[in-house]
């Protein structure tokens, strides 16, 4: 689940210096492709999550509750807990504390016996320190620690493996400052009446989704070399504001 992943080429009368999703155009000529609905928009991470680990909708939940910290208090129905009646080991990889939304406390209970938290990882590269002082980790290393907890996962067992990971790299606020301008996706023509400041953002996050366009290259490249069937499965939790309206969307 990446966060807050979109194709922001879809943007009516906006162009871009380059492409941002070479690889994801490329996958739609040969794999399932589609656009999912959400529970969320511009935070509630947590909620996506839930509803793609137990097929349960937060429809039916009192408002503002969060299933990880209300509902998810002990063992239940789950993708992950289904999967190991099957035989399967499983494991989550998230680069962010573990405690951020009850994953600590959730993740055991819907089945995921290993959880790599950024409290664990080592040699990642972190990016965007103009909202996040201590930056965020990318997803270029958020794909290495994906490989590298599947290789440790088959290493450990000859068991199938479901394997569920959270990036953060894209995640609101954004800023043109969040990168240097010589690494920032530029927009090259835009609508009139949109502002400096929300064009500047909007690289922040087109910037993003290059990025993470980049990952998803990356795994399926991997993944498609390993030696055994994998299925992977690649998606966005929500969209967010960009800047402080809705200019982009309007």
């Amino acid at each position: 689940m990446n966060e807050s992943f979109w194709d922001a080429s879809r943007l009516e009368g906006i162009s871009y210096d380059r492409e941002l999703t070479p690889n994801l155009t490329a996958l739609k000529n040969e794999a399932a492709y589609g656009y999912c609905y959400t529970p969320s928009f511009g935070g509630g991470t947590c909620d996506v999550e839930f509803e793609a680990l137990t097929g349960f909708s937060v429809e039916h939940l009192p408002a503002g509750s969060k299933p990880y910290q209300q509902h998810v208090t002990r063992p239940m129905f789950s993708l992950p807990n289904y999967l190991k009646t099957q035989g399967y080991q499983t494991a989550a990889v998230h680069c962010f504390w573990a405690k951020y939304w009850s994953r600590d406390t959730a993740y055991p209970n819907l089945g995921l016996d290993t959880f790599l938290s950024l409290e664990k990882m080592t040699h990642v590269n972190k990016v965007r320190r103009h909202y996040w002082t201590s930056g965020l980790v990318t997803d270029d290393s958020m794909a290495d620690q994906i490989i590298q907890q599947y290789e440790n996962m088959k290493v450990s067992s000859d068991a199938p493996v479901f394997l569920h990971a959270v990036t953060m790299q894209n995640h609101t606020n954004y800023n043109k400052d969040n990168y240097p301008d010589d690494q920032r996706v530029k927009v090259l023509n835009a609508p009139s009446g949109i502002s400096r400041s929300t064009l500047g953002a909007l690289e922040d996050f087109a910037t993003g989704i290059r990025d993470a366009d980049a990952m998803l290259g990356r795994l399926t490249d991997y993944f498609s070399q390993v030696d055994e069937p994998v299925i992977l499965v690649f998606w966005g939790d929500h969209y967010n504001p960009i800047d402080s309206n809705y200019d982009v969307y309007t």
